[in-house]
C-alpha cells in the first residue's frame, strides 16, 4: 500500500512519502472477553520491522493523513478476511480462530456463548482471573455454553453443552465438546428401578448399592492431529431425547439478568423445557425417604450467557461519497474535518451491533448499525496530521462502568 501526502500550492513544507509501506491486517471477532493475539506486520519506510503480538480488539483499520493547509485525510485500504456470517437461528457459530471452540450455540431463539471470563457468571474461570483470558496460557479445561442444574434432599440432576479437552489439561487441537445429561441420586432401593422425568426427556434406571451415578455424554468428538472435533455432531447431540431435533432448547430462569439465562448461585424457576417439563421428578420405592415414593425439583441454577454481537469484524471503514474530496473514488482524501465513514458488520442475524470508532485508545465515534451497515463520523474534530482510524464491535461479554467503559481495560 502507498500512500503520498502533498501540501498545499506554494507550501513551503516538504513532500511527505510513504512508499512501500505495508501493513498486515487481520480482522478479529472479539471472543467472549479472549485477548486477540494475532500479530499486525509493519514495514516502516527505512526498511525496520515492528511487530505487535497482540491485538485485543476486533478491528479493521486504515491510515489516514492530513495536511497542513487545508485537511486533507488519505485513507490507505487494506484486505479483509473473510468470515462465514451466520444468522440467529438454530446452529452455531464458527470456531474462534483463537480458542478453537464454536463461539456460540443457538437454539434458534438465544446464542449462548462459551463462557470462560472472570467474573461474567461463568462455572468456569481462567487459572489467573486477575488476568485477560488468553488460549492456551489462561484458560480452563473446561467450559460451557449451557448448563443447568438442580439439586434437592438425595438428588442431583444436570443438563449441560460443555467444551473440554480429551486429556483434560489445556492442549491446542485437543479440543472437544458434548451434550451431557448427569443424574446422582443416593439412599435408594438396591435393584429397585427408578424413573426419572426432566426437562429433556425420560431415563428409567436401576439402583446399585443403593444410588443411581449416571453421566450420559452424547456426540463426543474424537479430535486427531488431522481432524478437528466435529463440532455441528456435538451441537445435534444436544440433549437427550430431543437430541436428533433443532427443539433442544435451553432453560431459563424466571427473573433471568439481562443477557443471561440465569444465575450459577440462586436457583429459580425454569422456562424453555423442550418436553414441556420445567422440573425433574424422580419416582420410584422410597425415593423421598420411607413410603415416600415421588421426589419433584423445580428450581434450577442455569449458566448461559447470550451472545448478543456480530460474528465477524466490521468491514475497513470507508469515506462516504459526502466525505471524499479527492480528485477520485479510491484516493480517499477529504477536507472533512468530521468526515463520516461507512461499512458493514456481517452476521448480525436479528441482532444490531454497535460499532466504534477508534483512534489509538480513545474511541472517536460510535453508533449501532442499521440492517448491519454504520455510518460514523468522529464526535471531535480531527487534527491536522496523521490518524489510524479503527473500526470495531464492542465484545459483549464485558461489563461497562456508568460511563460505558470497560470495567477491564485490558478487554477492548
Amino acid at each position: 500500500m502507498e500512500i503520498t501526502v502533498n501540501y498545499g500550492p506554494g507550501h513551503a513544507g516538504p513532500k511527505l512519502t510513504q512508499g512501500g509501506q505495508r501493513m498486515s491486517v487481520t480482522n478479529q471477532p472479539d471472543r467472549g472477553g479472549i485477548t486477540a493475539r494475532s500479530g499486525q506486520l509493519i514495514t516502516n519506510a527505512g526498511g525496520s520491522r515492528r511487530t505487535t503480538g497482540r491485538s485485543p480488539a476486533r478491528r479493521s483499520f486504515r491510515r489516514l493523513a492530513t495536511a497542513a493547509v487545508s485537511t486533507l485525510l488519505a485513507v490507505g485500504l487494506a484486505p479483509l478476511m473473510a468470515v462465514p456470517a451466520q444468522a440467529a437461528t438454530a446452529g452455531m457459530s464458527p470456531v474462534d480462530p483463537q480458542n478453537g471452540f464454536p463461539t456460540w450455540y443457538s437454539d434458534g431463539t438465544n446464542k449462548l456463548q462459551l463462557c470462560y471470563m472472570a467474573g461474567a457468571g461463568c462455572l468456569s474461570e481462567p487459572p489467573n482471573p486477575d488476568a485477560p483470558a488468553s488460549y492456551p496460557d489462561n484458560f480452563p479445561e473446561e467450559a460451557f455454553w449451557f448448563q443447568a442444574a438442580a439439586t434437592g434432599g438425595n438428588v442431583s440432576y444436570e443438563a449441560a453443552l460443555e467444551g473440554a479437552h480429551v486429556n483434560g489439561a489445556v492442549v491446542p487441537g485437543e479440543q472437544m465438546g458434548f451434550g451431557r445429561l448427569r443424574f446422582r441420586i443416593n439412599n435408594l432401593t438396591t435393584g429397585a428401578r427408578y424413573t426419572v422425568t426432566h426437562p429433556y426427556g425420560v431415563n428409567v434406571f436401576t439402583a446399585a448399592a443403593g444410588r443411581i451415578n449416571q453421566t450420559i455424554d452424547a456426540g463426543i468428538c474424537a479430535p486427531t492431529a488431522a481432524r478437528p472435533c466435529d463440532w455441528a455432531g456435538v451441537g445435534e447431540a444436544f440433549l437427550g431425547d430431543a437430541a436428533s431435533t433443532t427443539t433442544s432448547t435451553f432453560l431459563k430462569q424466571t427473573g433471568a439478568a439481562p443477557g443471561t439465562l440465569g444465575d450459577i448461585n440462586t436457583a429459580r424457576t425454569v422456562t424453555g423445557a423442550p418436553t414441556g417439563n420445567n422440573f425433574v421428578r424422580v419416582d420410584g420405592p422410597n425415593v423421598g425417604g420411607a413410603g415416600i415414593n415421588t421426589v419433584t425439583i423445580s428450581q434450577f441454577t442455569v449458566q448461559g450467557l447470550i451472545f448478543n454481537g456480530a460474528d465477524a469484524a466490521p468491514s475497513t471503514p470507508d469515506l462516504t461519497a459526502a466525505s471524499d474530496s479527492g480528485k477520485s473514488a479510491t484516493d480517499n482524501i477529504t477536507n472533512v474535518m468530521t468526515p463520516t465513514l461507512a461499512g458493514t458488520v456481517p452476521g448480525l442475524g436479528t441482532n444490531e451491533a454497535t460499532v466504534e470508532l477508534t483512534e489509538g485508545t480513545s474511541v472517536i465515534g460510535s453508533d449501532s448499525t442499521l440492517g448491519g451497515a454504520y455510518s460514523i463520523a468522529p464526535s471531535v474534530a480531527l487534527a491536522p496530521g496523521v490518524h489510524r482510524i479503527q473500526a470495531r464491535t464492542p465484545n459483549p461479554a464485558y461489563g461497562l462502568d456508568e460511563f460505558g467503559n470497560p470495567l477491564d481495560p485490558t478487554i477492548p
